[in-house]
């Protein structure tokens, strides 16, 4: 029960932060006078402060008190959202910034764009130049995601100063923030359901090592597989970093290697359209000899007669539900609810129905 007080009185001091009726570097009352006007021991008060100066809402400097956190951002607002992606190509990134770019249109505010091209020391640029002009929050698609970031202490140092930070698509797992992203362990669950449904066994995977979304599709897969009865071993994937896609991962030895398997497993279309170009310059038929998978649904659909079954990213939705999240985060200083997407998958005709024996029979 003293939990349920605790919990009580905390919310009402974030409350009172969200309505503006404490502001930053404001002395909220005494534990004496929170104890009297709930009814509460003050040892309740006391713990509620607390798990406050955790959350870095509340300070508390001896002798003097306990104050909301002071921001150390300018007062003055610029009605502008730093925003951040790693490209900006025709794929999937113009809708996501065209949903974003509505919402805050019109609730007038107005974006600053950077770019990282998935490198970070072009994150760290971008940040230090919004950082420069003032912005009222950041909303960030994280650069390389899965890998050790250098530019974690910037990161520290906006959640110090009070700054909104949200991520979209991924995020850092050592960061406490709010994201808005497609679930992507469910995502890669739904795609190895999708292929084992249709009488596929031998299964293959290509995911990328350098970003999170890729471990959360492994994981979502090795999920699903388990579920079946099955085991994805080291032999069923391949890793693939930015560097190596940008290189170029296809050559003989993988398609001989492709050739022991039914069905393929893709992180996303850009990686399963170039597949299907590679197999149909080696006449490898799509579905036929190799069903394919993936996850997008996006441009790239439609570009060849064989249109690949994928998961659907929420792009312009997602965009949308960054934008609504951050301006909430600018009003409110303690929200923190982020959205996960739930994976959709839209069939192409990329995967064959096979059948599987059984005692000598057609399953």
């Amino acid at each position: 029960m003293a939990n349920a007080k605790y919990v009580i009185v905390a919310n009402w001091i974030k409350e009172q932060i969200d309505k503006g009726k404490l502001r930053h570097g404001q002395k909220i009352q005494t534990e004496a006078q929170l104890s009297k006007q709930f009814g509460y021991s003050r040892q309740t008060i006391r713990q509620a402060i607390s798990s406050l100066i955790n959350e870095g809402l509340l300070e508390s400097t001896q002798g003097s008190g306990t104050y909301v956190r002071k921001s150390k951002r300018s007062d003055q607002a610029s009605r502008v959202i730093g925003v951040i992606t790693t490209y900006n190509t025709d794929y999937i990134f113009p809708r996501i910034l065209g949903g974003m770019e509505e919402v805050l249109a019109d609730h007038e505010y107005a974006m600053q764009l950077a770019f990282t091209h998935n490198r970070v020391s072009d994150e760290r640029r971008a940040l230090e130049l919004m950082l420069q002009s003032n912005v009222d929050g950041f909303i960030v698609e994280p650069t390389r995601s899965a890998l050790p970031n250098p530019n974690m202490d910037l990161y520290h140092s906006l959640i110090d100063q009070g700054y909104p930070l949200l991520f979209i698509n991924a995020s850092y797992q050592t960061l406490p923030t709010v994201h808005v992203a497609l679930d992507d362990r469910k995502t890669g669950k739904m795609i190895y359901d999708y292929v084992f449904e249709r009488g596929h066994r031998k299964i293959f995977s290509f995911f990328k090592y350098d970003d999170i979304q890729g471990h959360l599709r492994y994981a979502g897969a090795n999920d699903a597989s388990k579920l079946h009865g099955e085991q994805i071993n080291d032999d069923d994937i391949y890793w693939y970093s930015t560097e190596d896609f940008e290189k170029g991962i296809f050559d003989q030895r993988l398609l001989e290697r492709l050739k022991n398997y039914t069905a393929v497993l893709c992180y996303n279309d850009a990686l399963a359209y170039q597949l299907l170009e590679f197999l149909e310059k080696h006449d490898m038929h799509v579905p036929e000899e190799l069903s394919i998978v993936s996850v997008d649904h996006s441009d790239f659909i439609g570009k060849s007669n064989i249109e690949i079954t994928s998961v659907v990213h929420p792009m312009q939705k997602l965009g949308s539900a960054a934008a609504k999240t951050m301006l909430e985060m600018v009003q409110k200083p303690s929200y923190n609810t982020s959205v996960d997407f739930q994976p959709r998958l839209v069939e192409g005709n990329s995967v064959k129905n096979i059948q599987i024996q059984i005692g000598g029979q057609d399953e």
